[in-house]
């Protein structure tokens, strides 16, 4: 995984943490997103994976969220 990789979610970001907004809401499944930036220094709890989604939002990914890297054609 790479800044540039199209990922793709496989399943709703569940944010058990909030009582505000537990489930993101406009993120389904099937939507697809490039990544602009890799946090994964340190602790694994705190690395995150920076996304700029089709949909025009910009929201991070935790390595144990659902998706998946869409494999490029060409490799």
């Amino acid at each position: 995984m790479k800044v540039g990789d199209r990922v793709r979610l496989t399943g709703k970001l569940v944010n058990s943490d909030s009582t505000w907004m537990p489930v993101e809401t406009g993120m389904e499944p099937g939507l697809e997103g490039t990544i602009t930036h890799l946090m994964l220094d340190g602790d694994e709890r705190w690395h995150q994976i920076g996304v700029r989604w089709d949909n025009g939002r910009g929201l991070g990914l935790f390595p144990g969220d659902p998706f998946v890297v869409v494999k490029d054609e060409n490799e």
